[in-house]
């Protein structure tokens, strides 16, 4: 079990077999024949069920996150001040969007190599120093006032853009922050407070090649009832379902490939079923 799944697994786990009053047990990840589903009925009861999980979430957005808690501090020898290196990131939920894909398909951060980055940017922030510059986004031009010195903070500013997706930041060093750069990453995101927004996402989901996998572990298993549990943890209206509860249910009706007869959504607290119709329950909560 990866670490991400050891994070909602068992949670999925508990609420399934209270949600559908039968013992489920883990299934080996991989079987002889191609993946296999995480769980299965344990009974012999009618109808023998299957369900594969999956957590929806950016994986640019995990491979930057783990990008930037790896990084180490540069301090430099040529600068006076400590510099911020801050990316922008797309907003969570946008990677759901088939409109985004050829844009987010990668990282950005991820990607970068933030030693050779810290080597080549530092020039042109010491150009910005030069002139008591601190943001490398700003009309402010500091001191510069000739045409040459303008046109210095000018090619400095460029070439930063070029190299960061974002914006760096200068502040007095501190014995914990010497004059150097560190790096920083932000997200954001518009939270609608709609359910059907959520439902949006998913439905791009399962349209996309990224449902793939799911679809051939549950093509793979013997049974008469296949089940879909999708964590969506990280989706902008988790604070949306949090608020509302029970009444942050969806009212659009999901197309659902063939394969699965019954959708679990996990957006904490809040677990919808849907099986042609939606149902909603608490994690933690039985009613429905």
């Amino acid at each position: 079990m990866g670490h991400r799944e050891a994070l909602y697994i068992s949670v999925m786990h508990n609420y399934l077999e209270e949600q559908l009053g039968r013992s489920l047990r883990r299934v080996d990840e991989r079987s002889d024949s191609g993946p296999s589903h995480d769980f299965e009925t344990l009974d012999d009861r009618s109808p023998i069920s299957v369900i594969e999980a999956k957590e929806l979430v950016s994986a640019d957005f995990l491979a930057t996150r783990s990008q930037v808690g790896r990084a180490r501090s540069y301090e430099s020898k040529i600068l006076q001040l400590h510099w911020m290196v801050s990316y922008s990131e797309p907003a969570l939920g946008s990677w759901y969007d088939r409109r985004t894909w050829g844009h987010s398909e990668r990282g950005k951060l991820a990607e970068v190599s933030l030693g050779k980055l810290f080597t080549t940017i530092e020039q042109h922030l010491q150009v910005l120093e030069n002139f008591g510059i601190t943001k490398s986004r700003s009309p402010e031009m500091g001191t510069a006032a000739l045409s040459a010195d303008v046109e210095a903070v000018v090619g400095a500013r460029r070439a930063i853009s070029a190299l960061v997706d974002g914006v760096c930041l200068g502040t007095n060093p501190t014995a914990d922050h010497p004059p150097g750069i560190d790096v920083a990453f932000s997200y954001g995101y518009v939270r609608t407070g709609s359910p059907n927004a959520v439902v949006e996402r998913i439905q791009s989901w399962l349209d996309s090649q990224r449902s793939e996998n799911l679809l051939d572990s549950l093509r793979q298993a013997s049974a008469e009832e296949r089940h879909a549990a999708l964590w969506l943890a990280s989706d902008p209206e988790v604070d949306s379902a949090s608020e509302q509860g029970l009444d942050f249910k969806p009212t659009v009706d999901l197309m659902m490939p063939e394969l699965i007869d019954v959708l679990w959504a996990f957006v904490p607290p809040a677990v919808w079923r849907f099986d042609g119709e939606w149902s909603i329950g608490l994690i933690g909560n039985q009613q429905q």
